[in-house]
């Protein structure tokens, strides 16, 4: 399974003339939920707590350009697993994806687009993280 991922991921990635930014995170939300699920029905909390033990990072730079009580979990699920994934967010949305060098290598940040200031987060490294950890899954499924 892992290996699919990969393999979906790595060609939306390498589209032309530019990447598959929106594709390739709702993919990876996709997969999480999977992941997380390991076998069974997905849900919130097991996508959260997938989160928060695989790439907390993402997590607390999002919490913390969010501000507020909410984990960056949370907001994630919220904002990017669920509203994108599902309305491909909408007009007055408060959250996008940003390229890496937009946010100076960071996981998450604020961007100013369009007059509008967004909360977004870094999608190139949530797809090279999302890549690394897919990868050695497969490579320990091979083993088994």
């Amino acid at each position: 399974m892992c290996g699919t991922m990969v393999r979906a991921l790595t060609a939306l990635y390498r589209a032309r003339p530019s990447p598959e930014y929106v594709a390739i995170a709702c993919l990876i939300a996709c997969y999480i939920d999977a992941l997380a699920a390991n076998g069974g029905n997905a849900g919130r909390g097991k996508f959260t707590a997938f989160l928060k033990k695989h790439f907390k990072p993402l997590c607390d730079r999002l919490a913390s350009a969010v501000g507020g009580k909410r984990s960056g979990a949370e907001i994630f699920y919220e904002h990017f697993r669920d509203k994108m994934v599902h309305n491909y967010f909408t007009p007055n949305a408060k959250f996008a994806l940003a390229e890496d060098h937009e946010l100076h290598g960071q996981y998450a940040g604020e961007l100013e687009i369009d007059g509008r200031k967004l909360v977004a987060i870094n999608i190139e490294r949530l797809y090279r993280e999302f890549v690394a950890l897919a990868r050695k899954r497969a490579k320990r499924a091979k083993r088994k």
